[in-house]
């Protein structure tokens, strides 16, 4: 087989008009274009709205690939798309025609609740408007398009969570404030289902995960707990102390506040032994936004990461402005001990908050991303 090479231009535009076929064994040598390929099924010029530059395709007919396609700009699709493998983008992606693939993958959940705007509480073993407030279980929705998130107030308190069947979850610039009573008893879990299923739960093994939260933390004193992270697929367990949360489910990898002093740790339960590590970063400061993360690979290995940044102010404006930054910094610390959840266990993602009856907690969620 003879190799042969085309004299290439600065600008050379590589025109091919009908079908474009390579048989025999062309797999074994590269084929490089320096420019910009397009593809017509006429004579009549068409024009490339987007693909305008050297290293980008233009086709206005069908295109088809038996492998993986690996776009790493904007893709534009204007007519039917069918992917029967991987399709993978790692820029914008605007389909104006329909599109068919074998598998669509589970997307994750991504809520700004800066701009969320207020949503009703339902009890969810009725679906009416909550109006009890004692070791309840309500469900919500929040984002765009609208995601599904439950809400166990209470379990296992002996106090009844009455701000929170007043007032639902009240919603502000900041995000949404988590409201508790003024009471060491008071605690609320928020997941996204507790069964197998649902919006986020992992196989361990199997599923990778990443989720993320940030939140705005006025005055810590008035929480005795912070928990983020995943946690075994179940019932709601009580955690309305600290150290009830240490001890909470028997598999869980998580990570916040332990105290109203803001210290930070992780806490990890594995076959029933409880593990906790306390961090060197910085505790959590009033007025700061506190980013954490808990990412897990599809084998099970936990790492975390911890980010804050105090934003200038509480308007709209001002916490856009700090919520990436928040993001930005977050970073390993390295105190963290390196932990691998149990192999098959089935895992959900989970916020644990409890009051600590030093003032009416004001704890708010600004933002949450679990994929």
């Amino acid at each position: 087989m003879k190799r042969f090479a085309l004299p290439v231009m600065s600008a050379l535009a590589v025109l091919v008009i009908g079908v474009l076929a390579y048989a025999g064994t062309a797999y074994v040598y590269d084929t490089n274009f320096k420019g910009r390929v397009i593809v017509r099924s006429t004579d009549a010029s068409i024009t490339c709205a987007t693909a305008t530059a050297s290293g980008e395709m233009c086709v206005n007919g069908d295109f088809e690939t038996n492998g993986a396609l690996d776009v790493a700009g904007a893709a534009t699709l204007r007519a039917a798309a069918t992917v029967g493998t991987t399709l993978a983008v790692t820029g914008a992606s605007t389909f104006t025609g329909d599109v068919t693939a074998n598998t669509i993958k589970r997307t994750g959940t991504i809520v700004d609740f800066t701009k969320a705007p207020a949503t009703q509480l339902f009890a969810k073993s009725t679906m009416l408007t909550v109006t009890a407030a004692n070791a309840q279980q309500d469900i919500f929705y929040a984002g765009y398009p609208p995601k599904y998130f439950e809400l166990a107030q209470g379990v296992g308190a002996t106090g009844a969570n009455t701000l929170l069947a007043a007032n639902g979850l009240t919603v502000s610039a900041a995000g949404w404030l988590l409201i508790l009573d003024n009471s060491a008893t008071d605690s609320l879990e928020i997941t996204e289902g507790i069964i197998a299923g649902s919006a986020h739960s992992y196989i361990v093994g199997t599923d990778a995960a990443s989720c993320t939260a940030v939140f705005y933390i006025p005055t810590r004193a008035t929480i005795t707990h912070l928990g983020f992270g995943l946690r075994k697929l179940g019932a709601y367990a009580t955690a309305n102390t600290a150290a009830e949360w240490a001890t909470a489910y028997d598999d869980k990898a998580m990570i916040g506040i332990t105290d109203n002093a803001g210290v930070l740790e992780t806490d990890t339960s594995k076959a029933t032994i409880d593990v906790e590590t306390a961090l060197t970063h910085a505790a959590a400061a009033n007025a700061d936004l506190l980013a954490l993360q808990v990412n897990m690979t599809a084998a099970g290995a936990v790492t975390y990461k911890v980010g804050h940044t105090t934003p200038a102010g509480t308007s709209f404006a001002q916490m856009q402005t700090a919520l990436p930054l928040a993001i930005a910094d977050l970073a390993v610390d390295a105190s963290a001990v390196a932990f691998t959840a149990t192999g098959a266990a089935v895992l959900v993602p989970s916020i644990i908050i409890g009051a600590s009856a030093g003032g009416a907690p004001d704890l708010t969620i600004v933002y949450y991303d679990c994929h």
